[in-house]
């Protein structure tokens, strides 16, 4: 949210941190003036420059003095300009963790405006994590970045009743009754794209999805093995199928019935 210094709005700021909490997220806040940053201190996780604001070094030392984490809104900002307010930041404040927000173009403009790979850019130019200020009126934006590695996702919000009219930035927010549909769909594409190894390298699973080597036909006590012998069937079972060519010719130790696995115990020097 945006926070200008109201000493009479501290309600206000109570029931937004209200409804952060009921919905398990952390309270970020945009600040513009010095008051404002020491009133969201006690509410926030973190404290975020606007883009505007990203050459206001006054400011932004003010800020600084009230956080420990830092959210700075690039907007159009160039290169030169994210790397001077890098410099400053953790020239004042060596500790204070940084985060770059990027910021896509808002309806009615066209996804092919987005430059969302900039998300990308800016993580490896910088070395600094990167998130996203969704300004698309669906989840498309959101989930490409998710996909782009962003820290975190800035969404607006508003009364479905100020949405309904149609207000300033309701092209790019969302009413607060579809708040928890959103977040429903973030945080199941968040979770699919997290790295599971111990499923990928399941061999129980891995075994009842790929073929093991059969006999195709009785194969007697002593014999050499022959392709002609074996077929490859679903689930693997003893023998890999891609073993084929390391056990033929050599000898069956036991008798083996037609349509029963090769056992790489019942196979002679293997």
């Amino acid at each position: 949210m945006d926070l200008y210094y109201d000493k009479d709005i501290k309600e206000s700021y109570d029931l937004i941190d209200e409804l952060a909490s009921n919905k398990n997220l952390e309270m970020v806040a945009s600040v513009y003036d010095c008051n404002s940053a020491k009133v969201a201190e006690g509410y926030c996780s973190a404290l975020k420059i606007a883009s505007t604001n990203i050459t206001n070094f006054p400011l932004i030392e003010c800020i600084c003095k009230h956080c420990n984490h830092l959210v700075i809104d690039t907007g159009n900002a160039t290169n030169s300009d994210i790397e001077n307010v890098l410099k400053f930041v953790k020239k004042i404040s060596l500790n204070m963790r940084i985060l770059l927000q990027y910021s896509p173009t808002r309806p009615p403009m066209s996804s092919s405006t987005w430059n969302m790979w900039r998300i990308q850019e800016m993580q490896e130019k910088f070395k600094t994590p990167v998130g996203l200020s969704d300004h698309d009126n669906t989840t498309n934006q959101a989930l490409l970045s998710l996909g782009l590695g962003v820290l975190n996702i800035e969404k607006g919000i508003m009364s479905d009743r100020a949405w309904n009219k149609g207000v300033s930035d309701s092209a790019h927010c969302i009413p607060i009754s579809k708040l928890d549909d959103y977040l429903s769909t973030i945080i199941t594409a968040r979770n699919g794209l997290q790295f599971n190894p111990d499923f990928l390298h399941n061999a129980d699973h891995a075994k009842k999805t790929r073929s093991g080597l059969y006999a195709k036909t009785d194969i007697e006590a002593g014999s050499v093995i022959i392709k002609e012998d074996l077929v490859s069937l679903i689930p693997e079972m003893g023998v890999k199928a891609n073993e084929i060519y390391n056990v033929v010719g050599l000898r069956i130790i036991n008798k083996i019935q037609k349509g029963d696995p090769l056992d790489r115990k019942n196979i002679r020097n293997y």
